[in-house]
């Protein structure tokens, strides 16, 4: 399905370009039924042509009927003398390619004069009337004679002069907006389109632990004696549990059973040892002197002498510091392969600014806690890591408007010299990015052909060489004239055609 544009006394340039920017299908068709006022109908053309070259579409057009003949000649592109015959070609065309003059114009023959068909008498001289009939015919001699030389020397001598455009370097950096709201790229303001993606990544990490704490060894040992405040004697089982009797109560228990026998002030020994290992097991000589259960009643119990044999040794512990330290180290770790984790994500022809990305961690895992022995710490970490990323075929149609809205007049860009350059800027909440596009083009531009017809008109072929270095056209340039003797451009400038040698990936101008 192609899209059809219409000329008119009313269209504006502009317009036009921006129908073809915005064109969708298979391809163009412009119909030319008039021409505004001062338009030039063949730059038109090339501006139209170039344009939809560059969207990749093929192009055709249509002069009306009722356009004047001298106007359609100005037509420069695939031109077709129906509506019905430039859909048909557009139907089977693939791309829009330049056209160098490549429409078929057909020419009318010239017309034949026609002589007067009247007789004109014979007027006989008078008798002294043939000086005034000789005189006359001199008059008309010289009239006939003058009227030849003008024409053979201003009239009839033409020029056809072709030069190459002349090649510039374009920069230009070009503002413009990312959104995740944007629906659509917005050619006045150059906000495009933004996606979300993200990706969930587990990392793994192992540190050595830095606190210090002691850990218990052995457990202390002696022996506590067990006097019997009754008559009658008993077996005091091994487990039994004792402790001291002021401060924070350290337990012990028997190591094996206590017989005492019946008799009031009977003692007995019995080896003990301390619940828990360490040096706080190391009391001093009766410090022990509770009994649990019942036994307080019959017995009292002392350590005759000191409890020894509690030890503990330096040991590494887990610290809250080194699971800050842990954690720190993943999240930069995985934020410095940020990138290379998304891009399987990262749609084709997109572009993902690191700026918008950003890693949060979702949970962690531990089996230690803080102020157990450990050497070593293990840190289990699952992280989102996600980004804004950016078509560039988005950025295209409007980067390139901008670098149009920059050349002079006449002067086309070559779609093959555009060079892009992406440098992001600020991200307002995660959602919009402002980024710069640094373009560099290189555009051909067309001389004013008025100004070369004004200054080369008359010139001698002798000094055309210094003239156009003058003017600045570069070679190589082409001048043929007619009739080819002539030594001299014409005097009139309309005489001398000025023909644009536009390179093959371009349109043409004449």
């Amino acid at each position: 399905m192609h899209t059809t544009v219409v000329v008119r006394e009313t269209s504006r340039l502009a317009d036009l370009l921006q129908t073809v920017s915005e064109a969708a299908g298979t391809g163009l068709l412009v119909e030319i039924h008039s021409v505004p006022p001062g338009a030039d109908l063949a730059e038109w053309c090339l501006a139209l042509t170039h344009r939809a070259r560059v969207r990749g579409l093929p192009l055709a057009y249509v002069a009306t009927g009722h356009l004047p003949g001298a106007t359609a000649h100005r037509v420069r592109g695939k031109r077709f003398q129906s509506v019905a015959e430039a859909e048909r070609w557009l139907a089977t065309a693939r791309a829009a390619s330049p056209v160098r003059n490549g429409a078929t114009i057909p020419r009318g023959s010239p017309g034949k004069r026609r002589a007067g068909g009247g007789r004109v008498p014979a007027v006989l001289p008078t008798s002294g009337g043939w000086v005034r009939n000789l005189f006359g015919i001199a008059v008309f001699c010289a009239i006939a004679g003058s009227s030849l030389w003008l024409f053979l020397t201003h009239v009839q001598p033409s020029a056809t002069l072709t030069v190459a455009p002349s090649s510039h370097v374009l920069e230009l950096d070009v503002p413009m907006s990312a959104s995740l709201y944007a629906q659509a790229v917005d050619n006045d303001t150059g906000l495009v389109p933004a996606t979300w993606i993200s990706v969930s990544h587990e990392v793994v990490g192992t540190t050595e632990t830095t606190a210090v704490t002691w850990k218990p060894v052995d457990k202390a040992q002696g022996y506590l004696a067990i006097t019997n405040l009754g008559t009658e004697g008993f077996t005091i089982p091994a487990g039994t549990q004792v402790q001291t009797g002021t401060g924070d109560a350290i337990p012990f228990v028997t190591l094996n059973d206590a017989i005492l026998a019946g008799g009031t002030g009977l003692q007995t020994l019995v080896e003990i040892e301390a619940v828990k290992a360490g040096e706080e097991g190391n009391v001093p000589a009766n410090s022990i002197n509770t009994i649990t259960g019942s036994w307080a009643q019959r017995v009292r119990i002392a350590n005759p002498s000191d409890l020894q044999g509690g030890t503990s040794e330096e040991r590494f512990a887990v610290s809250q510091r080194d699971q800050d330290y842990l954690r720190d180290v993943l999240l930069a770790d995985v934020r410095g392969k940020a990138l290379t984790i998304l891009a399987p994500e990262v749609p084709p022809n997109a572009w993902l600014p690191s700026e918008t990305v950003s890693v949060s961690i979702q949970w962690t895992n531990t089996e230690l806690f803080n102020g157990e022995v450990a050497d070593e710490l293990t840190l289990t970490m699952m992280v989102l890591v996600s980004g804004l990323a950016v078509q560039t075929s988005d950025l295209v149609d409007f980067v390139l408007a901008r670098l149009e809205a920059e050349t002079p007049p006449r002067a086309l860009i070559d779609p093959d010299s555009l060079d892009f350059h992406l440098e992001s800027g600020t991200v307002n909440a995660g959602t919009e990015l402002a980024f710069t596009v640094r373009t560099r083009a290189r555009y051909l531009q067309a001389p004013d052909r008025q100004v070369l017809r004004t200054t080369l008109a008359g010139t001698p072929l002798t000094d055309l060489d210094r003239k156009m270095a003058e003017l600045d056209i570069e070679e190589p340039w082409q001048i043929r004239i007619s009739p080819p003797e002539r030594a001299f451009l014409p005097s009139l400038p309309h005489r001398i055609r000025v023909e644009t040698s536009w390179p093959a990936s371009s349109a043409t101008d004449s």
